[in-house]
């Protein structure tokens, strides 16, 4: 645990500095809590729409045709 003086207080009043590192962790708690609550809400897609697998297969086409890279 940090102890800060407060400036105004002349060194009488140590605060307890705020420490940010939970924060990561905190975020991927988060995240794992949140794609568990949507698995069990909504059915997993055994296969991607036509139009989403349409898109998927030009973005393979494009990536293997280094002609057509940017």
């Amino acid at each position: 645990m940090f102890l800060l003086m407060r400036e105004g207080a002349k060194g009488r009043c140590p605060t307890v500095a705020k420490e940010y590192e939970y924060e990561p962790f905190a975020w991927w708690l988060t995240r794992e809590r949140i794609g568990k609550d949507l698995r069990e809400r909504y059915a997993v897609a055994q296969e991607l729409p036509p139009r989403l697998l349409t898109l998927v297969r030009k973005l393979d086409a494009v990536e293997g045709d280094p002609s057509q890279a940017r």
